[in-house]
C-alpha cells in the first residue's frame, strides 16, 4: 500500500512545487496568479459547506447538502488509484492484467486488516493520536467531532460492528455529555460508530465490496466494464437535477448497456438512470459476508494466497463462475494436510456449529450458527467442544474412506468441508450471465466445475485438455507454457 500512496503523494508534491514557484518567484503575471488564488479562497468559504470539504473533511455527520463524510473521500482516493490510473497498466497484456488483479486483492487484504481497529483498542488509540497530531486542526470539522474523538480514544471496547457489548463505560459517557437517559446510550454508541467509520475508507466492506464486484466483472467475458465509482453524480447542463449512475456500466458486444449497482435499496435511483438511458438494463448485486467477520475475534477474514493466485489466473483459467469453496485440508498448495489440521495455516476458516459457551465478540442471531465463518485458529484457541467434535468426525470419515476406497474416492465422496476458504463471490448476476451467448464463453483447460460447463459448448475439448494438462504437469522449465499453448491451438 505504501508504494501506491507514495506515488500519489509525489504527484501532489509535484503540483505543490509548481504552485509555490508561481506564488513566490517574479514573473509578469504573478499578481494575476495571486489574485486568482485569493478568489478561489473567497469562493471556498462562501457557504458553510466548503468546496475543499469534498477533498478532505474532519469527520462524518448527517446526509444531504449539509452532511459530510470523510470515509467517502478516503475511499475515492483508492478508487482513483485503481480506476483513475491503475487500469492503464492493466490494458497492455494479460500478464499485466493478472498483476493488476493480484495487486487489488493484496490491497484489499491490507484494508481488511485496517478494519481490525474495531477490536484492537490499543492500536486504535495510537491511530487516533497520530491522525489528530499529524493533521491538526483540519482533522475536526467541528467541536462535536473532537468530542467524539476523545470519547472513542478512551473506549477500550469493540466498535464498528454489531457487538455483544451494548453498554459503555462511564468515562466514555461523561466525554459524550451523557444526560442520564438510558435510551441515550444507544444514540451515543451510534455516534461513536459513525465517527469510527470516518477514520477508514468506507469500513464494513464498502470499498472492498465494490472492488470485489469490479474484479468479478473483469473475470467474465460479458463486455467492456466502465467503473463509475468516481462519478456518482452526472451533472446536467441546465437546472435539472443531477443523475445518479450505477457503480458500473457494462457495454455488451451488441451495444446494449447494463448498469450494475452494488448493494440494494437504490431502486428509485436505478430506475431513473435506466429511464434516462432509454431502457438500460439494471442489475443489483451483493457480495454478502465476503469476506466474513469471525464472531469469535471480531476481525474480518483474509483472502489466502491460493485464492489470490487462482482469481488472477485469467489466461489459463478464465472462468465464467469461479469455484465457490476451497477445501483447505485437500486443496491448499502452501500447507500439507497435517499442517492444515494442526491450524498452521492462518487463513483457514471453519464453517459449522459452535458451542454457546464460547465467548463471541460479535452478536450472533439465534438459530443461524452455521451461517457464520470462524478463523480455524480461533476455534482451536478457544477449544470449542462442538466444533472440535464435528471436525474430528469429518477427519475420521475421510481417513476411513482413504483406507477402504483410496484418496481420490475419499476426496470425491467425503472431503472435510468444514475447513474451507472462499473465493470472492457476487450474487445477482445469475440471470444476466445465463443470457450470455455460448460463443462468447471461452474456458479452455482444467475442466473446472459444473457451473461453467452448463454454459459451455467446448466441453469435449475441455475434458481432453484437462487430461493433457495433468500429463504436462511434469514438464520442467519455461517451455511448458509454449507446449500448452500449441496444444490448445489443436482444439479451436
Amino acid at each position: 500500500m505504501d508504494i501506491l500512496l507514495n506515488g500519489l503523494e509525489k504527484s501532489i508534491h509535484h503540483l505543490q512545487i509548481i504552485d509555490r514557484v508561481f506564488s513566490t518567484e517574479n514573473y509578469p503575471e504573478k499578481e494575476l496568479y495571486l489574485k486568482f488564488k485569493r478568489e478561489i479562497k473567497r469562493l471556498n468559504v462562501k457557504y458553510p459547506q466548503r468546496f475543499t470539504d469534498e477533498l478532505y473533511v474532519g469527520g462524518k455527520k448527517g446526509k444531504g447538502e449539509s452532511g459530510y463524510g470523510r470515509q467517502m473521500i478516503l475511499s475515492d482516493i483508492y478508487e482513483y488509484i485503481i480506476n483513475g490510473r491503475g487500469y492503464y497498466y492493466a490494458e497492455w497484456s494479460i500478464e499485466k492484467k493478472k498483476i493488476f488483479i493480484e495487486i487489488i486483492l493484496n490491497l484489499l487484504n491490507q484494508l481488511i486488516i485496517w478494519d481490525s481497529l474495531t477490536v484492537e483498542s490499543d492500536l486504535r488509540k495510537k491511530v487516533l493520536d497520530k491522525l489528530s497530531t499529524g493533521i491538526k486542526r483540519d482533522f475536526f470539522k467541528e467541536e462535536e467531532m473532537e468530542k467524539r474523538h476523545e470519547a472513542l480514544r478512551s473506549y477500550k471496547g469493540d466498535i464498528g460492528f454489531d457487538t455483544r457489548e451494548e453498554t459503555l463505560p462511564q468515562q466514555v459517557l461523561d466525554k459524550m455529555e451523557f444526560s442520564g437517559d438510558a435510551a441515550e446510550i444507544k444514540k451515543i454508541r451510534y455516534r461513536l460508530d459513525e465517527y469510527f467509520d470516518s477514520l477508514l475508507p468506507k469500513t464494513a466492506g464498502g470499498l472492498w465490496g465494490e472492488l470485489i464486484v469490479y474484479l468479478y466483472l473483469l473475470r467474465r467475458n460479458i463486455g467492456y466494464i466502465l467503473p463509475l465509482l468516481l462519478n456518482q453524480r452526472i451533472l446536467h447542463g441546465g437546472p435539472t437535477e443531477s443523475l445518479k449512475p450505477p457503480d458500473y456500466l457494462v457495454i455488451r458486444k451488441d451495444g446494449s448497456l447494463v448498469g450494475v449497482e452494488v448493494g440494494g435499496g437504490k431502486e428509485t435511483q436505478s430506475g431513473r438512470f435506466s429511464s434516462a438511458l432509454r431502457g438500460c438494463q439494471m442489475v443489483t448485486v451483493e457480495n454478502p459476508r465476503v469476506p466474513p467477520r469471525c464472531p469469535i475475534c471480531g476481525k474480518k477474514t483474509l483472502f489466502c494466497p491460493k485464492v489470490i493466485k487462482d482469481y488472477s489466473d485469467i489466461d489459463m483459467n478464465p472462468l465464467l463462475s469461479v469455484k465457490e469453496d476451497i477445501f483447505c485440508a485437500h486443496e491448499c498448495n502452501l500447507y500439507k494436510y497435517e499442517q492444515v489440521l494442526k491450524g498452521e495455516c492462518p487463513y483457514t476458516l471453519y464453517h459449522g456449529d459452535t458451542s454457546e459457551k464460547t465467548l463471541f465478540r460479535q452478536k450472533r442471531k439465534f438459530g443461524t450458527e452455521t451461517d457464520y465463518h470462524y478463523h480455524y485458529s480461533c476455534v482451536r484457541e478457544h477449544k470449542d467442544p462442538v466444533a472440535a467434535k464435528l471436525i474430528k468426525s469429518r477427519v475420521t470419515r475421510f481417513e476411513k474412506k482413504i483406507e477402504s476406497n483410496g484418496a481420490e474416492e475419499a476426496y470425491r465422496t467425503a472431503p472435510i468441508r468444514v475447513l474451507k476458504m472462499n473465493y470472492p463471490h457476487v450474487e445477482g448476476l445469475e440471470t444476466y450471465e445465463q443470457s450470455i451467448p455460448r460463443e462468447e464463453i471461452v474456458c479452455y483447460g482444467r475442466y473446472p466445475n459444473g457451473k461453467n460447463c452448463d454454459f459451455c459448448q467446448y466441453i469435449e475439448q475441455c475434458r481432453k485438455l484437462t487430461i493433457l494438462d495433468k500429463a504436462l504437469a511434469q514438464i520442467p522449465g519455461p517451455k511448458k507454457k509454449d507446449v500448452i499453448d500449441q496444444i490448445q491451438k489443436l482444439f479451436p
